[in-house]
């Protein structure tokens, strides 16, 4: 079985399967880099894996909040109530 001509940014051959008779894999492909670049620009927009922003900001504020009791000492550190326990 044919192996990708490219060589891999570890500096070691591509072990990917050419595709279309062409001598490169999906992803060493030249008509496929613009698909590659965009999807890799996607990653890291939404904030940890997938949640929305206002989940997070939700979650922020009451970090904050608790943060706040503990400092005043309205809370004990060790036994602060869970952040979806309001």
């Amino acid at each position: 079985m044919a192996k990708c001509s490219a060589i891999a940014a570890s500096g070691n051959p591509c072990k990917g399967v050419p595709v279309d008779g062409s001598q490169w894999c999906y992803h060493h492909h030249p008509d496929n880099e613009h698909k590659l670049h965009t999807r890799g620009q996607k990653g890291g927009n939404r904030g940890g894996r997938g949640r929305p922003t206002s989940e997070l900001k939700r979650l922020g504020a009451r970090f904050e909040e608790l943060a706040e009791q503990v400092l005043a000492g309205e809370v004990d550190r060790g036994s602060a109530p869970s952040p979806g326990s309001s």
